[in-house]
C-alpha cells in the first residue's frame, strides 16, 4: 500500500463522557468495550492522543495543542486517557474524542504540511531523530526539507548531519511528498501529516 497507519481505536465523545462522570467505568464500561474490538496488549507500547473532527482542517492546524501520552502500556492507559481529557478545557481547543494507536518504532520522525505554513505552494516536511512528539512540541529545532508543489522537487531546505544516508536520499522525501499529495486529494485541502 501507499502508507500505513498504526492500529487503533478511537474513544468517542460518548464514550469519554461516561470516563468524566466516574473514573471507575474506565474498567467497568470502557476497558471491555475497548478490549471486545481492540485487544490492548500489556507488552505494546501505544499513542494516547486527542482526536477530534475540528483539531485539524483548512482553517489550521491544533497540532501540538493538546496532551499526548506515548509509550504507555496497558497498566498505564486510565492515566494516560485522563491527562488528554484533562488538555481539552480550553474553550478554544475543539478536540473531541482521543484515540489509542500502537506506537510505531522509528528512528526519525516528523510532520508534513502539504501547504508550507509562510508559502501554500510549497510542501514542507519537517523531521527530527526520534519521535516526532519533541518535534511537535517545540523541544527540538527540527531538520526542513521543501518541495514545490507543481514541480515535486526539492528546493532546499536544511539537513540533519547525523542522519542516515538512506534519510538523506532524495527518494526518502519523494517518496513521503507523493503521500502527503495522495492524503490532501483524498480530503480535498492542504494537511499537517505525522509520520516517522
Amino acid at each position: 500500500s501507499l502508507f500505513t497507519v498504526p492500529k487503533g481505536i478511537i474513544l468517542t465523545p460518548e464514550c469519554l463522557n461516561y470516563f468524566v462522570i466516574d473514573e471507575t467505568n474506565y474498567e467497568k464500561l470502557i476497558l471491555p468495550e475497548i478490549e471486545n474490538i481492540f485487544p490492548i496488549k500489556e507488552s505494546t507500547p501505544y499513542a494516547v492522543r486527542s482526536c477530534g473532527s475540528n483539531e485539524d482542517g483548512s482553517g489550521g492546524s491544533l497540532a501540538g495543542k493538546f496532551d499526548t501520552v506515548l509509550n504507555v502500556k496497558k497498566s498505564g492507559m486510565k492515566k494516560a486517557i485522563r491527562s488528554v481529557i484533562r488538555s481539552f478545557n480550553s474553550p478554544e481547543q475543539n478536540s473531541d474524542a482521543v484515540i489509542i494507536q500502537e506506537m510505531a518504532d522509528v528512528d526519525i520522525a516528523g510532520v508534513m504540511f502539504t501547504a508550507a505554513p509562510d508559502n501554500p505552494f510549497l510542501t514542507l516536511i519537517e523531521y527530527a531523530e526520534g519521535l516526532a512528539d519533541r518535534l511537535v512540541s517545540g523541544m527540538v529545532v527540527p531538520a526542513q526539507i521543501f518541495i514545490g508543489n507543481c514541480s515535486g522537487h526539492i528546493l532546499g531546505g536544511q539537513e540533519e548531519t547525523s542522519l542516515t544516508p538512506r534519510e538523506k536520499d532524495s527518494r526518502f522525501y519523494q517518496h513521503l511528498f507523493i503521500v502527503g499529495k495522495y492524503i490532501e486529494e483524498n480530503f480535498n485541502h492542504p494537511q499537517d501529516i505525522e509520520w516517522g
